[in-house]
């Protein structure tokens, strides 16, 4: 009987072991499903927020357009001179493109 008595107890505790390791094995997925459907709520997050910039600074370039155009279009009016405003304003934008360039280039070498 003692014989009997050892083989119950080795199997009652192979059992324990066996459903401890199954429930560590479930408790790893859901921790794993749980990083995931976080990492999947901040992708979504910063993507919504990727396109709600991207469509903003569409429209702001699309209004910096405009305004430009109608500038040249005015300076054009006063001067009488076709294509005078927009060969000022071209003028200028390139100006300021090279002067910004050179400066972040001369703060880029110190």
């Amino acid at each position: 009987m003692s014989g009997s008595d050892a083989d119950t107890t080795e199997t009652g505790l192979l059992d324990r072991l066996r459903r401890a390791l199954a429930h560590a094995e479930e408790a790893g997925r859901c921790y794993l499903a749980l990083i995931a459907a976080e990492a999947r709520r901040l992708v979504r997050s910063l993507m919504h927020e990727a396109v709600w910039m991207a469509v903003l600074v569409g429209f702001g370039l699309i209004g910096v357009g405009l305004l430009v155009v109608g500038l040249a279009i005015l300076i054009e009016s006063r001067l009488e001179v076709p294509g005078s405003g927009l060969m000022i304003v071209g003028g200028v934008m390139v100006v300021v493109f090279l002067v910004v360039m050179f400066t972040l280039k001369a703060r880029k070498e110190k």
